[in-house]
């Protein structure tokens, strides 16, 4: 358990991360939460270089120096997409990506400290994403989408089974 030292600092210890007793699930779930939320600042960064770019020409660059074949319809598509994004569309999906990488960082960050906040606030983000996912799933179904709709309902339904434990114990 890493905390400082109580003596020195003259303040109570702080614990920084899991201490014995605590709840691994949480420990998880909480790490999965900020690598997302990482992964989705860099993301949001991206877009925003790519403001006064061409974004299809920038796609058909990627894509190329990743052997895709262009002439997959869903390559295709895919550019064909990218050909419509400007920059004003760029700077919306970029705030939205970071709104959405601050909502994950500050679960995961509150789940690490084990916060009841926290708890809550991804009960509530998670179960708000349930109606969106079950709508893509049945559009069409996928391994990827049948992971991430599973994936979310085992966190959604640990953290309610921990919330009511923990309910039930400081009764």
């Amino acid at each position: 358990m890493d905390t400082m030292n109580a003596e020195t600092s003259g303040s109570a210890p702080i614990v920084l991360l899991e201490a014995p007793g605590k709840k691994k699930g949480l420990m998880i779930i909480g790490t999965f939460k900020l690598l997302k939320g990482t992964l989705f600042v860099v993301v949001a960064l991206g877009m925003l270089r790519l403001i006064h770019h061409d974004v299809q020409e920038w796609g058909e660059d990627l894509l190329s120096k990743l052997r895709f074949d262009p002439e997959n319809r869903h390559i295709a598509w895919l550019l064909a997409k990218l050909g419509l994004v400007d920059d004003h569309r760029l700077k919306e999906l970029s705030s939205f990506t970071f709104f959405y990488a601050a909502l994950l960082l500050t679960e995961g960050i509150g789940l690490l400290r084990q916060k009841r906040w926290a708890e809550y606030l991804t009960v509530v983000a998670t179960a708000s994403f349930i109606p969106l996912e079950i709508y893509e799933l049945s559009r069409h179904v996928n391994w990827v989408r049948v992971l991430v709709f599973a994936v979310n309902i085992a966190i959604l339904a640990y953290l309610v089974v921990i919330i009511r434990k923990d309910k039930a114990t400081h009764q």
